[in-house]
């Protein structure tokens, strides 16, 4: 028969690298900021505009559908999407350029789109994802995931 004592010694490890992984897993101050958290503001420090978006003033993700982003003239937005979302469509031209784009549906790769503000206005941002198996015959049910982003330039 086992007493408390030796089956509490036994799992005492076991708690212990379950606090540990809580630990990991938590957030801290000394984390970068996730995306969509960067301030618009917020000033670039690098000489060329890099084509994955890490200069950007302010960076939006998958889970900033929805979210309201203002900027000024000469401002850079990144965008990043998983691999199955197709290129970033622009609702209207002249409040936004595109820097780069790369990834997304059919690459493999993760979608990332910089864009630098040039005009007062307002644009929505849209995507959706793809999947190829939607193109074959017959095709398959999987759902679409559609995302929007509006985004308001402020005049100079």
């Amino acid at each position: 028969m086992r007493s408390w004592g030796s089956s509490a010694a036994r799992a005492r490890p076991w708690l212990l690298l379950a606090a540990l992984a809580l630990t990991a897993c938590s957030p801290s101050a000394e984390q970068p900021p996730s995306a969509g958290s960067t301030p618009a503001g917020s000033t670039s420090t690098m000489a060329a505009p890099s084509p994955t978006g890490e200069d950007a003033d302010v960076v939006v993700g998958e889970g900033d559908a929805g979210r309201r982003v203002l900027l000024r003239p000469g401002q850079r937005l990144a965008v990043h999407l998983g691999a199955d979302f197709q290129p970033v469509e622009l609702s209207v031209d002249g409040v936004l350029a595109p820097v780069t784009a790369a990834g997304g549906y059919p690459t493999g790769q993760p979608s990332t789109t910089v864009l630098t503000a040039t005009g007062a206005g307002e644009v929505t941002l849209s995507s959706s994802t793809d999947d190829a198996c939607r193109h074959a015959v017959p095709p398959c049910a999987v759902p679409q995931r559609a995302w929007a982003l509006p985004v308001t330039v402020a005049a100079g």
